[in-house]
Formats: structure tokens, sequence, C-alpha cells
């Protein structure tokens, strides 16, 4: 029995899955589990959260009355979850309908999770990792959350589960749902862009040479991402899916995170050496008066801002995204001026990022707390496995915010920055890139399903490169929808490496 199961792994031509009852049975189990544990988080007391102030997005009242246009109007991020919420809106009832589409969009996630370990595990194996990641604390949390984390996270299981479709199944049907998967996590985050799509469909063309169907999945997917970017182009004069590029990129930089909260006073200290060349630089920045960040409404004036546009529903967004772009352009200057005269700085808030944040728990975000203080116990057994020893006097000037966290000591520095480590995030992001690297440089032959996985890692580890250089406090809500797909691959790789020894 051993021998033909290592066999079926070596082998995934000849590796039959999809027709079994016993298969068919634990879908439906997975199902039932599903829709019970919902019900019982519910009875905790866990529930959907939406923050539409939070998001930046478009006001409530424009996506209500005339919903086609302020998204045609809209620049500031990709249009997906505007529209899920101007369509809630115009049912009635936004919260509901977006629950729903949540709780739908993660139960195809899920079942399609459990058919990818399919591929290389045994049916009763990927029935119960599925299980436990399916109802764990974390994932309730995040499937809380009415932001975009969520459902990145099972549009990209989804793309994986067709791409591997396409081996198994060449037909014009796999394709079709690949890109509708393609588009939705393209118009959903601003990170899957035009370029990735494009090398993705290039791979799959060399992966499974149909040139025909490669190319029906690349119309299918074009003519619904493209008239995002061509009028982007047209009215905003910007090729790209969303804007404030370096709006997010100051996040590392002095004056936006450290000079708003106080921590510029240990940057000083340690890249400016004397008041002298840190106020010289600071004044050579575009919107700093006192020391003090102004907000985008500041821009008004200075930027002598004329309207574009006169439609009267959309001025007030029309204006607000043209300032946040103009705002983006003098954050590009003085990011640029920033790295001419201070690399360092940049290199120090990276590292700063990754120690405090890079691998905190996911569940450790403020939108969220509301759902943890449910179920604290339950969050802390499932995710929350930390070095709690090294903890030092948690008095009063002790407590961790961006203001007091420029005067702890060296020596506190280091011991909060190691208890905001999740070590068995840690662990799991170690282990599967050690797997990968390990897998990827073998002279073991990779089959084209080998291929697909490496094509996949490869786009995660991008995609968390990325967040490291670009996000900061932000990073455990950025990272969540990574890390059951690290679990994934972590599985595959080691899996692939124990038959290849």
């Amino acid at each position: 029995m051993e021998k033909n199961y290592t066999n079926n792994l070596l082998n995934f031509y000849k590796y039959k899955i999809f027709n079994t009852n016993k298969i068919k049975s634990f879908v439906y189990v997975l199902i039932i589990a599903f829709i019970l544990s919902r019900i019982l988080y519910y009875y905790f007391g866990v529930r959907f959260e939406f923050f539409p102030s939070y998001w930046q997005i478009l006001p409530l009242d424009l996506l209500k009355n005339d919903l086609l246009k302020t998204l045609f109007y809209n620049f500031s991020q990709p249009p997906l979850l505007n529209f899920l919420v101007g369509l809630g809106l115009k049912i009635g009832n936004h919260i509901l309908f977006l629950h729903l589409f949540y709780l739908i969009m993660g139960l195809i996630a899920f079942v399609n999770f459990y058919r990818i370990l399919l591929y290389f595990n045994s049916a009763k194996f990927s029935f119960f990792l599925t299980l436990i990641l399916m109802i764990m604390p974390l994932t309730i949390l995040w499937e809380n959350h009415g932001y975009k984390d969520y459902l990145t996270m099972c549009f990209l299981i989804n793309c994986i589960f067709y791409s591997l479709k396409l081996i198994d199944k060449n037909y014009y049907k796999q394709y079709f749902f690949l890109s509708i998967n393609l588009i939705l996590i393209s118009i959903l985050r601003e990170t899957f862009h035009y370029f990735w799509v494009l090398i993705f469909i290039i791979f799959e063309f060399f992966l499974n040479k149909r040139l025909k169907k490669t190319i029906f999945l690349f119309l299918t997917t074009a003519i619904f991402i493209l008239p995002f970017y061509i009028k982007n182009l047209i009215i905003f004069n910007k090729f790209q899916i969303a804007g404030w590029m370096y709006e997010n990129l100051t996040q590392k930089t002095l004056y936006v995170q450290q000079m708003k909260n106080g921590e510029h006073l240990f940057l000083k200290k340690l890249i400016f050496k004397d008041d002298f060349h840190f106020n010289s630089f600071i004044s050579q920045l575009s919107d700093l008066q006192g020391n003090t960040f102004q907000s985008p409404l500041y821009y008004i004036d200075k930027l002598n801002y004329k309207y574009k546009y006169q439609h009267p529903l959309l001025q007030s967004e029309t204006f607000h995204n043209e300032v946040m772009l103009k705002v983006d352009e003098i954050r590009k200057k003085d990011f640029f001026l920033y790295l001419k005269n201070y690399p360092e700085v940049f290199v120090v808030t990276v590292f700063n990022s990754l120690s405090r944040h890079y691998f905190n728990s996911s569940e450790n975000f403020l939108f969220i707390e509301n759902n943890v203080k449910k179920i604290p116990k339950l969050v802390l057994l499932s995710h929350c496995v930390k070095l709690t020893v090294l903890c030092f006097n948690s008095s009063d000037n002790q407590n961790y915010s961006r203001k007091t966290y420029a005067f702890f000591s060296v020596k506190d520095k280091i011991y909060f920055s190691l208890q905001q480590i999740n070590f068995l995030v840690l662990f799991i992001y170690i282990f599967a890139i050690y797997q990968f690297l390990k897998f990827f440089f073998s002279n073991k032959k990779k089959n084209v399903y080998s291929k697909n996985f490496n094509f996949w890692f490869l786009t995660i580890l991008f995609m968390l490169f990325v967040l490291l250089l670009f996000e900061d406090t932000e990073i455990p809500r950025h990272r969540f929808p990574y890390e059951y797909l690290m679990i994934l691959f972590s599985i595959f790789y080691f899996r692939k490496n124990k038959k290849f020894n």
C-alpha cells in the first residue's frame, strides 16, 4: 500500500483524485463543518465588522446613488470592494451582503484548498489539515473583517487550484474559472497588476502548450481588467489600477510615521548625528512645518486645484482623487530626496518593520480587536506562540506605542522586538523557504505540477518582499492572505524532498 502511494506521489499524471466517493464525502463534511463552526462563533459573539472611514473608500451616499459613475472616477484603490459595498447599499443591507459574499468565497476557497492538498497528500490528511485551518480563530477573525485581506486569500487559493486543474483537465471551462479569479484578484489588490497577470498567462502557455486556450484566457481576463487601466490613463494620466504608491512608501521614511509619532528622536540620534543635520533635511521636505504631518486637505490652496469635472455628484470625489495624486507626487519627491541623502534610514526602518511587525501574529491588528476580545483564549491557544520569558517590566512607562518605543533602551528594544515574533509563523516561513530552495536547486527533474507550484511560491515570496518594502505597521494584516499558502507550500516541498531522498 505504501509503495503504491509513493508511486502516485511521483507520477502526478496518473494520479486520479476527483472521482471517488471518499473524496466527495470529505467535501460534504467540510461544508457542514464550515456552516456549524460559523454558527458557533456567532454564538460566542463574533460579528462581521465594516469600517468605511478606515478604508479611504468613496462616500457611501455616492456609492448608493450613482455607483457606476462613482467607480468610474475613483482612483484611490481597486474597484471590487467599492462595487460590492455599493451593490449591497442598493440591495438595502451592505453589511449582510458583504458577509454572505465573504462566507461563500471562503467556503469555495477551503474546498479548493483541500483539493490542492490532494495532489500530494492522502485524502484523510488533506481533510484534517483543511478542517483545522478552516475553523481556527484566525480564519474567523479575518473572515469577519470587511476588507481585502480575506478575499485575497480566497482568490489566490482558487487561482492555484484552477491552474492545477488545467494540467488535469485542459478544458475551456477550467480556463474560464481561472480567468474569473484572475480578474477578481486583479481588481481587488493593486499588487496583482497587469504585468504579473501577463507573466502568469505566458507561463501557463509554456507549461501547457495550448495556444488557442491561452489566447482565450488572455482575452477573457484582459477584457475586464484592461478597461480600468485605460480609463485611469485617460482621466488621471496614470496607467495603473490604483494610486498612492509613494504615499505608502513614505511610511518607511522619517516624516510620515517616525515624525508623526515622536520616533524621530531615536532616528535623529542614530542617523542624523546632531540637530543641525536633522533640521537641515527636514526643511527640504514638502509639507512639514514645525515637525507636523499635514493632512491632504492642507494642499487645497497650495496646489491651486481646479475642478476638472463638473458633474455635481462627482466633484468631491474627483477632487479627493486629484489632490491625493498631487500628494503622491510630493511624496515621490520627498522619498527620493530621502533615499539620496540618507539611504541608511530606509534600511533601518525596513529592519525595524521586520523585527516588530513582519512575524507578529496576524490577529494583532486594531480593527479586529473587538472580535479578538470575544474569543481571547482561543486566539491565544491557536496562534500566539511567542517568546514571553524575555518580557521586561510592563510598567506604565514601558507599555508600547510608537511614541514610547523611541525612548526604550537598546536592551528593551531588542527584548520588545523578540516578544513581537510569533515563532510558529517564523518557523513556517523559514521551513517553507528552506524546503523550496532545496527542491528548486536539486538535480531531480521537475514535472509540470512542480513547475506550477514553483511559480506560485515565487509569486508569494515576491508579494511578501514587496510588502516588507512598502508597508509598515499594517504588515500583519497584509501578510495574512499568504500564511495559509506558506503552510501549503511547506508541506508540498517537504513531501517532494522526502521522496527524492
